[in-house]
């Protein structure tokens, strides 16, 4: 009775400690599970928390050029800011000369941005030339048949073109040439009779006649 009590001791103490390492074994199993999903859920916190603080400072980063630029931005508006007030400034006294030299210019007129002065008096083509210097202008030089027939007038007028250099060679005040084929010409003008070496304006046309012939004059200032 003894020995085979003993046999059956022996066979539950086995199956007992075979229950025990496979639940052992079963443990580990789940503990090193847990471990690997810790150790994964630790990592992905990590690079969650890395690729956070990487992502925040290229944030940072970019919202300091966005400053940056902003500021550089208003360093240029500031600037043109300045520049607009100056130029403001400029064109008050640019005004204010305009109108004070518009007030010294009683008799003049403004045609396409140039002034002209009528004489009221009469001169020789060489006094009325003189006069338009003082006035700081000279005498009239036609550029367009436009702007001669604005100037038409029923009388004898001075204007700037005169062959006395050089007969038969017609050049303005300023020295340059009349142009060729100019049709401005009266009938059979320029005559070339002697001494008819300043041109006057009559009607829209031209005519050469003696520099010591008084009439009235155009002064023309650009």
């Amino acid at each position: 009775m003894c020995k085979t009590t003993s046999k059956g001791s022996d066979s539950v103490r086995n199956k007992t400690y075979k229950k025990v390492t496979a639940y052992l074994v079963l443990q580990c199993i789940l503990l090193l599970e847990a471990i690997i999903l810790l150790s994964i859920e630790h990592k992905t916190k990590a690079d969650i928390y890395e690729n956070g603080e990487e992502n925040f400072a290229n944030q940072k980063n970019t919202l300091r050029e966005e400053i940056e630029n902003l500021e550089t931005k208003k360093d240029g508006l500031q600037q043109e800011n300045n520049n607009a007030n100056k130029q403001k400034q400029q064109l008050k006294e640019e005004e204010k000369a305009l109108l004070k030299h518009l007030h010294g210019m009683d008799g003049w007129m403004c045609y396409q941005s140039v002034f002209y002065y009528m004489s009221t008096e009469t001169k020789n083509w060489t006094e009325s030339k003189k006069d338009c210097e003082q006035r700081g202008a000279s005498l009239m030089i036609i550029n367009s048949k436009e702007e001669h027939k604005f100037f038409k007038s029923d009388a004898n007028v001075w204007i700037g073109l005169t062959d006395k250099n050089e007969e038969r060679k017609w050049k303005w005040v300023d020295g340059s040439e009349l142009a060729t084929g100019f049709s401005s010409w009266g009938p059979g003008e320029p005559n070339g009779l002697q001494g008819e070496s300043c041109a006057a304006s009559f009607s829209a046309e031209l005519y050469d006649f003696s520099c010591s012939e008084t009439f009235n004059w155009i002064c023309e200032r650009k």
